[in-house]
């Protein structure tokens, strides 16, 4: 049977997955797996398939034998080959599994709770007698390691001690996961069910906490094992076959036809919001406004991809603050069966690694260490709701920042200022924030400092890429500083340029024809990446400085010499010659300084003794050296000159090194550390076309198809890049270390930047004819790398079909993912768009026959069905009868739908063109890699808005939106909704305080909730009443129900117990419910109509004029207009809408405006402000403290330091303070360690 099965199987692969296991052979051993459908197998043998399922060790063993003897055509064998076996059409839910299933091979389904680390697992081990030294190998398959009881040498026989032979082991990689069942998979109120799965080998490691899996394999069971003994009950695991990632959300719950038709139905119901809010926890009284923002959370905003690569989140934030014992907790708990994805958790019990990810050693992992996923994980892309935030630790509450708004850069990243500067990031941000700690926000493990309004910080620019991908000028917004990660991501890109972020920051990449951008721990190896064309920076006359040379008189090199005012051509070629072939050096043993030149040319040294004597004034000396190596008296000067005569200038002045020191970083250091100076960069251009031909005379190469630039150091490597670019001349960087040292080249990439090079630079060098001849290849030969991604092919593909234009022209580019030369790109773009241009509306309008017209611009019969509520086949009929009384009506509908094509193709033509013609190419990721961090404390961040993108390092780089940085949440999912609740500070609100500042929570936490609502228990004898009617009716309902359940012969009907029932009686059952968000979140996207757009605008603007005198706080900020466009998202999907509308518009801001009069309301002014959230400190408030320690430190003047607290309070009641406030006030300034009392009475400021 076992030579029939293997047959089989020889046959099966033949047929299904020949050229998959060639393509495996050619990648063994690095990737070991055949991944087969199950599918196949029961097409190919439902015999073969029925037996697999049921004794899948003797078949799963027949098979990968049958695989690892393959005949192959290659010299390779498959010898540790895997057969992996996915798409088992029967998935097992986990509370379903039973002794039945036990040795089959099933299929599970759920979400990574646990992870352990991948650890080595011994298969056989190898052990030595130490009497004889026989090697013994003995198995290891029963979970306890196993040693001999003997040595089976007959000649020696001993029973130990034996010595275990690691290198002669065989091991295989392990890894052990808990998976628990999927909150959308279970009803409201179930409690999820595990099972643990062994993952071993090149599977292992693949899947984190939090991802959704499904495992197939083998079901086994194993005894447990008590303090007692063994008992005889048995616990299962399942030994995976195969793991498979997923990323669901609702695509499926299951819907029936009949649960959807109810669905729309109840959408179209103009009752549809109350029947949704009176839903909502129906046994709890009142709270109309809260049911409603809930059921807007429910369902959520549009999550969006914008053209800049941001994405902006549709999640929405909740907030409850309330006294005790008003059902907040009743509110999270309903919420949480209402959702699709809940998880339910409690401040109380939960640590920030219970509440996103916790990394222990446990009885689990077996002593190894084991991630596991906390609610925000588990809830993504559905909503965790967290009760008790006020009982939580500080750091927890940080972890749910970061989990809120997940990004930032190494501290050695260098930035590009728009004037050409480079600056190492870390050092910038640290100057800045240590200069100005009085303008620097705290927030969750960062430091923000905004410049906007500073005028003393204004002025700083970078270049950035606009929304139409052209690079500009723009200023900075703020920067940052947040704690570092324990890791880093190093990304290498294929021109040579690198970066390093931390994991969760965003990279651009191009992904389905647009820039997106993708977490940098999720980038994958041959992404495409933007990068820039050119540096159009600022250019100006650089004046130079003057140093003091009093002090140097007495130098032994000091002579007097001319110093020039400002950096013109002939100093920055002479730069050129000392950064590639120069020393700039000072001898503090002999006391003196000079720079030198040393070049085998004598052409290069006599030019570069021109320009020290024509620029300083100054005396030089010339010297020959010949090298004592063997050579021939006829050697010829190619040969040997260049290697063995060695020309030296020379100008010995401390004069020149003070000003070159003074003037030129990076000029003086080694030649692995040179740089070019930054002056060089914010010079006009023909300085820096100097600095590169004096640089190119000495560190330049040209061999028979390239030229460019070679040195060791790769800073003045990125530095040529990046001024040849401020020259429209584009690079790439190589490396080597072929002579035992880093050797860098730049090497000039593309016809049109060879041939400027030639022209500005090449052409004045005596290589020039050499230059010449590597430029002279035409134009149209298209071997420069300057491709564009595979998926900008496919959408011009798109275009060409939809117009008949397209004769497979991009065919074999797209099945090898090549990427597509710009120019062949653009010539079929412009085919495109010439064919449009020839269409005109009228020319539609006067085609009659809409068969006709669908047929020649491509129109799908099912897109015309859709818009009309017909069949398909109603349709064809109606072409095919042009009397039929819909006949009209379908014309005019075709009609309008080419047209609507045609301009979306137009539009389409010019996205595309935004993305070729502009300041952009592309490079792809060579590697990602981790970085352990080496003892960094912060990680740096520039913003500008609204782009949030900047141009360095040759590179297009995101910056950061948040301020939040994740330590392990970094590689773990979290995009879900947070409702949170919590008591306030004192335990009950305080009617003298501000609410937000009983809310205990830090305000950049609090400021990304978009709708805090504040609950209060005041006594009020209408709304008491009628919450004591509602309590007592709900008892009494359920007191009727268990009378009637439980009593026999109870006199209650049952018409009794549903009367009764009604006032807590949801309109719309839970689970039904469940499955109308579900569907709304499945399939509905609405689109913001003009008139609510314009709504929303007006009242954004209404609040911020309130804040356009000086003095007046700012009401609210752009945060809070992204939070409206995302309940006017949810409120049209309450109601399955595709257009948010302006009742739509209405019912938000109306929600919104009465959140903000709760916390964001400052009584003394009454006003708007948004530092009450975001600062937890209204203007008014600060505006007070300002006058007060003024009048402190006024009084303190005049009596020596200190200031008597009654003197304090008469002159502050002078200025309208009242005293109890005053001391208040300085109650709060000696907490926060501003003030303290030396003695009774008496203040001093810190």
């Amino acid at each position: 049977m076992k030579t029939d099965t293997s047959a089989q199987w020889d046959k099966f692969f033949n047929r299904y997955y020949i050229g998959d296991i060639l393509a495996l052979a050619n990648e063994y051993p690095e990737i070991r797996s055949l991944y087969v459908d199950f599918v196949n197998i029961e097409k190919f043998d439902p015999d073969l398939a029925d037996e697999l399922l049921a004794h899948p060790d003797q078949i799963l063993s027949t098979a990968e034998e049958a695989l690892r003897s393959f005949d192959l055509p290659i010299k390779k064998t498959l010898a540790g080959a895997h057969l992996r076996i996915t798409d088992i059409p029967q998935k097992v839910k986990i509370r379903d599994l039973r002794s039945i299933h036990i040795s089959k091979l099933i299929a599970i389904e759920g979400l990574v709770r646990m992870a352990t680390e991948v650890r080595p697992r011994l298969l056989v081990a190898a052990f030595e007698c130490n009497g004889c030294g026989e090697t013994m190998l003995i198995p290891q398959s029963s979970g306890r390691f196993v040693e001999p009881y003997m040595c089976k040498n007959e000649g020696c026989g001993r029973k130990g001690p034996f010595k275990i032979k690691l290198t002669e082991s065989e091991f295989i990689d392990a890894q052990k996961l808990r998976v628990q069942e999927s909150p959308e998979d279970m009803r409201g109120g179930e409690q999820p069910q595990t099972l643990d799965v062994n993952i071993e080998d090149d599977i292992a490691g693949i899947v984190a906490p939090g991802d959704h899996v499904i495992v197939a394999g083998i079901l086994r069971s194993y005894q447990r094992i008590t303090r007692e003994g063994k008992s005889t009950f048995f616990d299962i695991i399942l030994d995976s076959v195969s793991i498979e990632t997923k990323d669901k959300e609702f695509t499926e719950i299951e819907i029936t036809p009949e649960e959807e038709e109810e669905i729309v139905k109840l959408s179209e119901d103009p009752e549809i919001y109350k029947k949704i809010i009176a839903s909502i926890a129906p046994s709890i009284y009142g709270y109309e406004e809260v049911k409603e923002a809930l059921a807007l959370q429910l369902m959520s905003g549009v999550p969006k991809n914008l053209p800049d690569g941001a994405r902006v989140r549709g999640d929405m934030h909740v907030l409850l603050v309330g006294d005790p014992g008003i059902a907040k907790s009743q509110l999270l708990r309903y919420i949480r069966k209402l959702a699709p994805r809940g998880i339910y958790t409690s401040g109380r019990s939960s640590s920030a690694a219970g509440l996103t990810a916790a990394a222990v050693r446990d009885e689990f992992g077996d002593g190894r260490w084991t991630l596991e996923a906390g609610a925000l994980v588990l809830a993504d892309q559905g909503i965790a709701a967290v009760d008790e935030m006020d009982k939580m630790r500080s750091e927890d509450r940080s972890a749910i920042h970061e989990a809120m708004e997940q990004q930032s850069y190494h501290p050695f990243t260098e930035i590009m200022f728009s004037d050409g500067r480079k600056v190492r990031m870390g050092e910038f941000v640290d100057t800045l924030i240590e200069n100005n700690q009085d303008k620097t926000v705290d927030g969750v493990d960062c430091e923000i400092l905004p410049f906007d309004g500073n005028h003393d910080l204004d002025g700083a620019e970078i270049l950035t890429l606009d929304r139409d991908n052209n690079i500009c000028q723009i200023p900075i917004n703020r920067v940052s500083r947040h704690k570092a990660p324990d890791h880093f991501i190093r990304i290498t890109y294929s021109n040579g340029r690198s970066i390093t972020v931390t994991p969760e920051h965003p990279v651009y990449v191009v992904q389905n024809g647009e820039i997106i951008t993708v977490l940098a721990d999720e980038l994958e190896v041959g992404a495409f990446a933007p990068i820039p064309t050119k540096y159009p920076l600022v250019s100006s006359a650089v004046a130079l400085q003057i140093p003091d040379l009093r002090q140097r008189e007495h130098d032994s090199s000091y002579t007097e010499i001319s110093f020039p005012t400002h950096l013109d051509s002939d100093l920055g070629r002479l730069l050129g010659h000392i950064v590639s072939e120069g020393h700039v050096c000072y001898s503090e043993k002999n006391n003196a300084a000079e720079v030198i030149i040393s070049n085998a040319d004598l052409s290069i040294i006599n030019d570069t003794d021109n320009l020290i004597r024509r620029t300083f004034d100054a005396a030089t000396s010339i010297r020959y050296r010949r090298h004592s190596v063997r050579k021939t008296t006829n050697a010829s000067v190619d040969d040997e000159a260049i290697t063995t005569d060695l020309y030296t200038v020379r100008c010995a002045s401390s004069s020149l090194y003070e000003f070159m020191k003074l003037n030129f970083e990076g000029i003086t250091g080694g030649s692995d550390e040179k740089r070019i100076p930054g002056q060089v960069f914010i010079s006009h251009d023909d300085v820096r076309t100097e600095f590169l031909i004096g640089a190119f005379r000495g560190d330049g190469f040209c061999d028979s198809e390239r030229f460019g630039y070679t040195t060791n150091s790769i800073g003045l490597a990125n530095d040529y890049s990046d001024l040849l670019l401020c020259l429209g001349i584009y690079s790439c960087i190589t490396s080597s270390d072929k002579y035992g040292s880093n050797r860098y080249k730049v090497m000039i990439s593309g016809y049109g930047s060879r041939q400027k090079f030639y022209d500005v630079i090449g052409k004045h060098d005596l290589r020039n004819r050499k230059i010449k001849r590597c430029t002279s290849g035409r134009e149209s030969t298209l071997n420069d790398y300057n491709r564009v991604p595979v998926d900008v092919a496919i959408r011009i593909k798109t275009q060409l079909k939809g117009y008949r234009l397209y004769h497979g022209n991009f065919n074999k580019t797209i099945a090898k993912k090549r990427g597509v030369h710009r120019k062949v790109a653009l010539k079929y773009l412009n085919k495109v768009e010439s064919h449009l241009a020839g269409i005109q509306p009228h020319d539609i309008d006067e085609m009659v026959n809409p068969r006709e017209i669908r047929k020649k611009y491509w129109i799908p019969t099912y897109l015309i069905a859709e818009q009309m509520h017909i069949s398909n086949w109603m349709v064809t009929s109606i072409e095919r009868n042009p009397s039929a009384p819909n006949a009209t009506p379908l014309l005019e509908q075709v009609r309008c739908i080419a047209k609507a094509n045609i301009e979306a193709s137009r539009e389409e033509v010019k996205d595309i063109k935004r993305i070729i013609e502009s300041d952009i190419r592309f490079t792809t990721v060579k590697s990602v890699s981790m970085v352990e961090n080496d003892g960094f404390d912060w990680v740096y961040d520039v913003t500008v808005e609204p782009d949030h993108t900047f141009v360095s390092n040759g590179l297009i780089l995101h910056n950061t939106v948040s301020i939040a940085k994740a330590g392990i949440m970094a590689t773990l999912k979290s995009r879900c909704s947070l409702l949170g609740a919590a008591n306030p500070k004192y335990g009950r609100f305080d009617p003298y305080e501000g609410i937000a500042q009983q809310i205990k929570m830090a305000p950049a936490l609090l400021s990304r909730f978009d709708l805090i609502f504040v609950l209060k228990d005041e006594p009020d004898v209408g709304r008491d009443s009628a919450i004591a009617s509602h309590i007592l009716r709900a008892h009494h309902a359920g007191e009727l129900h268990a009378h009637r359940t439980n009593v026999s012969g109870s006199g209650v009907t049952q018409a009794d117990v549903e009367g009764a029932m009604m006032i807590i009686k949801p309109e719309i059952m839970p689970d039904l419910l469940r499955k109308y968000i579900a569907y709304a979140k499945r399939g509905v996207y609405p689109v913001m109509e003009r008139d609510a757009m314009d709504r929303l605008i007006g009242f954004y603007l209404g609040l911020r004029r309130q804040g356009e005198d000086r003095d007046s706080p700012v009401p609210v900020t752009a945060r809070q207009l992204e939070a409206l466009v995302r309940l006017c998202e949810a409120s049209a999907r309450l109601r399955l809408s595709y257009e948010s509308t302006i009742e739509d518009a209405e019912r938000v801001i109306r929600v919104v405006e009465s959140c903000l009069r709760q916390v964001a309301f400052d009584a003394e002014t009454g006003m708007f402000d948004a530092d009450l959230i975001t600062t937890g400190v209204s203007k008014s408030q600060r505006d007070k403290f300002k006058i007060l320690r003024g009048i402190i430190r006024d009084i303190a003047a005049e009596h020596g330091g200190m200031a008597s607290k009654d003197d304090i309070c008469a002159m502050a009641e002078e200025q309208g303070f009242d005293r109890a406030h005053v001391e208040d006030m300085l109650g709060r300034l000696k907490t926060q360690g501003e003030l303290y009392e030396p003695t009774q009475g008496n203040v001093r400021l810190s």
